[in-house]
């Protein structure tokens, strides 16, 4: 631990080069699990571990820590297991030494299973409640007072077998979320929370209400911080002192290596996820799109007259400027019927940006002169600023991308399909904003002047993803 906590303090010194008001001051605890010896089950009142400050931390209820033989500097990590009991807490019994609006907490997670939380912090006293807590699993997860009042959507948590960062800062009653060194989220906390005296407890794979609902993760290099951590800098400063191995070295806000490139050819939906926005008026009774396996097609079907819209997304929101691809099948729909097939780009409602293509209402269709095989296609930013041009495409198959580029810190948009530029749209937000990467069939009320009077199906036969700066 002394040489661990040795090497901490040398890569810091380095990391004032990064940002100066990090420093080792700020560093309070470090709880790396790279003790030598077999593996231990920590449970409460042993497993006692001392810091910098000589106060001793512990993790209970459960969980069981592992030595690597072939890892980064051979480290250890503990493997909270999911279900009752076996969320991870941090306390020492008589409240944290953290100040009592301005803090943060750092840590690296892999193998992390949503629909649980990330982390949650418990306020001044023992029975206060869980009172902040982040979800990571998913894009409707929220932050949440101990009341249950959402504040803000955060993004999902990258899930599988590579080591990420996730830094959570306190100032005041603001909360940042850093993944991989990228700002990922902002809330603020709505309730009373109790700061003072002191934080009493903090955990990670716990919900807020309900420290019983674990996740399941591999954690490691657990540090906290006597401030917040408020910038892109100083949260790759945190990760080039704890993994300097997951930070590109040629672009920090790059996202990581393992997704340079990517391409899904739909035998298998590993790494997407299903979504259904259907209204109550129109129960859905198969949400799910299917994969249509013997040909690598992805097939998305919407029924007619309803307001059906069913859509994938990859698990992952971690995808920045790059090129973005879609090779997909338009159909032929109904005239103005308000099918919309979608290939799109997500981070929230302010930061998004489309392909939606559908017949169009009749007045568009005549502005733009639509023949009976032409579809209308809209290429919209949906804020930031808004934007939406019109043009036309014929059915049958066809690639649409986007190609984001930095301009000024902000993304610069160019929509193409089939190689040809057909709209470029500089907006106001940059790589602090990532996205999911969206595949739909929606029946969507500007795309047409009634409901769809037939059933209609999209196909995907793959999407790609390039990085570039």
């Amino acid at each position: 631990m002394m040489a661990k906590l040795l090497y901490w303090a040398a890569s810091l010194c380095l990391c004032n080069q990064l940002h100066a008001s990090l420093s080792t001051n700020q560093l309070i605890y470090l709880l790396d699990f790279d003790a030598a010896g077999t593996p231990e089950k920590l449970v409460t009142g042993t497993g006692n571990v001392p810091f910098t400050r000589e106060t001793p931390v512990r993790i209970t209820p459960g969980g069981f820590v592992h030595h690597e033989t072939g890892g980064v500097n051979n480290s250890g990590y503990i493997r909270a297991t999911g279900g009752t009991g076996n969320s991870l807490q941090i306390s020492n019994g008589n409240g944290l030494p953290l100040s009592s609006r301005d803090f943060s907490i750092s840590f690296n997670v892999r193998h992390y299973a949503g629909g649980s939380a990330l982390f949650a912090l418990d306020g001044a006293t023992v029975n206060s409640g869980w009172t902040i807590w982040g979800a990571g699993g998913t894009s409707a997860s929220s932050w949440k007072d101990e009341s249950g009042n959402s504040s803000a959507f955060p993004p999902a948590v990258p899930s599988g077998d590579e080591w990420h960062s996730v830094v959570y800062s306190i100032h005041n009653k603001t909360i940042n979320l850093f993944i991989d060194g990228r700002h990922r989220g902002t809330c603020t906390i709505a309730g009373n929370f109790q700061f003072a005296p002191r934080i009493h407890l903090i955990g990670l794979g716990c919900t807020g209400n309900n420290a019983n609902e674990a996740a399941a993760a591999d954690f490691d290099n657990i540090a906290l911080w006597g401030k917040a951590i408020t910038t892109e800098e100083e949260a790759r400063a945190v990760m080039e002192a704890v993994r300097p191995d997951l930070l590109h070295p040629a672009d920090p806000s790059a996202p990581p290596v393992d997704v340079y490139h990517r391409t899904w050819n739909f035998n298998e939906m590993e790494d997407w996820q299903h979504m259904n926005q259907n209204t109550p008026h129109d129960p859905d009774p198969n949400p799910e799109p299917k994969t249509v396996t013997e040909n690598g097609l992805l097939a998305i079907h919407v029924r007619k007259g309803t307001q059906d819209r069913r859509k994938v997304l990859t698990k992952d929101k971690i995808y920045t400027t790059g090129r973005y691809k879609w090779r997909l099948y338009l159909p032929r729909l109904d005239k103005c019927g308000r099918t919309s097939v979608g290939a799109w780009i997500y981070c929230d409602d302010q930061h998004e940006l489309d392909f939606e293509i559908g017949s169009g209402t009749q007045a568009e269709r005549t502005r733009l002169g639509a023949g009976d095989d032409d579809l209308v296609v809209a290429m919209t930013s949906q804020a930031n600023p808004y934007v939406s041009g019109r043009q036309l495409v014929k059915t049958g198959w066809h690639t649409v991308e986007m190609d984001l580029t930095l301009a000024n810190g902000n993304y610069e948009v160019k929509w193409l399909i089939d190689g040809e530029v057909r709209q470029t749209q500089r907006v106001t937000f940059g790589t602090s904003f990532p996205f999911f990467i969206y595949c739909s069939v929606e029946n969507l009320g500007f795309m047409g002047d009634h409901l769809p009077t037939q059933d209609n199906t999209a196909y995907y036969d793959r999407v790609e993803y390039y990085y570039h700066p």
